[in-house]
């Protein structure tokens, strides 16, 4: 199976290899469990802690291992850390508008 995305010239430089193990494992922790965003670095998935700055070219590999996933699976990752993100700050607005308006 390739990796289709790696023929456009934002995702040609990567910083390790590509694994396939790591992308099936990657996405079936991202069906199973919803994103723990533990720093700007990490985020933990499933007790699994995956790297997630410097998008897109070392984005998803875990903590430990010099590995990445498809890049498909790096912007799913991306997606949903940005939902986590998005959720969050609603979470904080909503606290907000609550309290000035009481």
């Amino acid at each position: 199976m390739t990796d289709w995305y790696r023929l456009l010239p934002r995702y040609w430089h990567q910083n390790a290899p590509t694994c396939r193990v790591w992308d099936q494992i990657l996405n079936e922790l991202l069906d199973a469990f919803v994103v723990d965003i533990t720093d700007s670095h990490y985020a933990d998935l499933g007790g699994f802690r995956v790297w997630v700055a410097n998008y897109p070219y070392s984005y998803g590999y875990r903590e430990g291992d010099r590995v990445l996933p498809k890049v498909a699976t790096r912007k799913r990752l991306k997606a949903a850390i940005n939902s986590r993100l998005l959720s969050e700050a609603r979470a904080v607005i909503t606290k907000a508008r609550e309290r000035s308006d009481a």
